[in-house]
């Protein structure tokens, strides 16, 4: 295998790259709103199941302590 200089190493990386980002399909501007709200949607959600299980769990060990008091 020849050995091949960085500088014609360094040209192929940039037309690979190339090559690929013409292959690439980017997102309309409606799909990425879209993608968006259900991002947002989903991290209000989650904070708030993950706020309420930690609720019940702080209150379920606040009342074992009292309990074993």
């Amino acid at each position: 295998m020849p050995k091949i200089s960085v500088g014609a190493r360094i040209i192929d990386f940039y037309r690979a790259v190339k090559l690929g980002m013409a292959k690439t399909t980017w997102p309309t501007r409606t799909e990425v709103w879209s993608t968006t709200v259900v991002v947002l949607i989903a991290i209000v959600f989650f904070g708030f199941y993950l706020w309420g299980i930690d609720r019940v769990v702080t209150l379920g060990f606040q009342a074992l302590e009292r309990a074993i008091k």
